[in-house]
């Protein structure tokens, strides 16, 4: 996988999609980037903290925007123009921009910095954020549309990921950090929303529920951290956690050890098995997101309770702990990674000196004429192999993809180095699930997914 200062590549494309650029103070001279690779640089301002000292902290930017598609009978992606769909309007709600750090082993986020898009514009957005280079060294970048625009961000609505990590060094901004956000095609309309929409996307909750009969899920909610304010919700989700379909907002009263206050959620009767979860506004932006603080329902002991059952009766007495001690949240890991290693029956030392292989996750299904640059622009994430990377009998690659999405997982063989791929020559071959190379991410990464090089018939 590529890392994020490494730019040559896409020079030479032409492709400038995920090119980044950095600039730095005193501290490394110009035109050389920290890390070894080149770029442009120059000095930034510091922020001054309370004692007056700059605080050199490292700053990431770049923009962020909403990329339409749509589907056929079959299930593929098609990318779709977006005038077409909505003119200059933009239906959706705003957009949320995080800088996180994963564990490797709990796989769980830390949030160092987020930017909120308010009135995002169809044509692009700028965001900026800082993160001390003394708490992380890199970190990395999403972007998840609010796409019913409700203020809760949901686990599986549309995300968008920088595929690698981002440098965090002191006193530099590390720019054009571009995420694109894939968002499905919708014909709107007034009242739409409410649990389920295209592709699995839930509709953030009816409120309170206007409909009749309904069933009263209520209880306590008890804020475990100090308080200082910021909306508080209730959510009902499906068995999996991932979709809202009820959500009633609260305003505790604080206490000495954080803050008390009570909630009451109305629902449709015989729901079935669901995860109540409450979260707290803790970052004051105005969105339920995974940055916040998030708890569950607990029992009399405070252990967590969930799933509850939900029939035909009111549900008094549910208690909300917020946060619960779990150490987690309503956030979802936003990417998985798809490993595996890539054949060719002439042996990859048979090829020319030009020769050139690429393999992508690509977010729509490629058509048959194909550039090196067409590949790149339509990709979560790729990588690229020639010269010296053929002595080895396979190739191994690792790519990054969004969570539950489809992607289309390709490889090309540029036999001439021309930049043309899938001419008579070349060879390619496609992984995921069918002959398409269709593959659902799901929520795990998927390991041992092998493509064997064939030459164009």
């Amino acid at each position: 996988m590529r890392t994020v200062t490494s730019v040559a590549f896409l020079t030479l494309l032409g492709a400038t999609g995920c090119e980044v650029g950095v600039t730095v103070d005193d501290g490394v001279k110009e035109g050389e980037d920290p890390t070894g690779d080149t770029a442009g640089l120059e000095e930034i301002p510091g922020d001054t903290d309370d004692s007056g000292e700059v605080s050199n902290l490292g700053e990431v930017s770049g923009t962020v925007q909403v990329e339409l598609y749509t589907t056929d009978e079959n299930g593929d992606l098609y990318w779709m123009d977006w005038e077409e769909a909505y003119g200059d309007d933009f239906p959706f709600g705003s957009i949320f921009v995080a800088a996180y750090t994963l564990d490797d082993e709990t796989q769980l986020m830390t949030f160092h910095d987020q930017y909120v898009v308010r009135s995002p514009d169809p044509e692009g957005n700028s965001y900026s954020m800082q993160i001390d280079p003394a708490v992380a060294a890199t970190i990395r970048v999403y972007a998840i549309l609010d796409y019913w625009g409700d203020g809760i961000l949901a686990p599986n609505e549309p995300i968008g990921i920088w595929p690698d990590e981002v440098p965090v060094v002191a006193g530099a901004e590390v720019t054009d950090v571009d995420v694109t956000i894939p968002a499905p095609y919708y014909e709107f309309s007034s009242g739409s929303g409410g649990g389920g929409g295209p592709d699995g996307i839930g509709g953030g909750g009816g409120g309170d529920g206007s409909d009749s009969p309904y069933v009263t899920i209520s209880g306590d909610a008890l804020i475990t951290e100090e308080y200082a304010g910021g909306s508080c919700v209730a959510i009902l989700y499906d068995s999996a956690g991932a979709v809202p379909y009820y959500a009633s907002s609260f305003t505790p009263t604080k206490t000495d050890e954080g803050a008390e206050g009570t909630y009451s959620l109305k629902v449709t009767p015989n729901f079935g098995t669901a995860k109540l979860m409450g979260a707290w506004d803790a970052n004051f932006n105005g969105l339920i997101d995974p940055a916040d603080e998030w708890g569950s329902y607990v029992d009399e002991t405070g252990s967590l309770a969930n799933p509850i059952t939900v029939g035909s009766e009111d549900m008094p007495g549910y208690t909300l702990m917020i946060p619960d001690g779990s150490s987690g949240s309503a956030a979802a890991l936003p990417f998985v990674f798809i490993s595996g290693d890539i054949g060719y029956s002439p042996g990859f030392d048979s090829l020319g000196a030009g020769a050139t292989v690429y393999v992508a996750a690509l977010k729509y299904r490629p058509d048959s004429d194909i550039t090196a640059t067409d590949l790149v622009n339509n990709a979560y994430d790729w990588d690229v192999y020639s010269g010296a990377d053929f002595t080895s009998a396979s190739l191994d690659y690792s790519l990054i993809a969004p969570a539950n999405t489809i992607v289309y997982l390709w490889a090309y063989l540029d036999d001439d180095g021309d930049g043309t791929l899938n001419e008579e020559s070349d060879a390619i071959g496609s992984g995921g699930t069918d002959s398409t190379g269709r593959l659902a991410t799901g929520s795990a990464s998927h390991a041992d997914m092998h493509i064997e090089l064939a030459t164009v018939e």
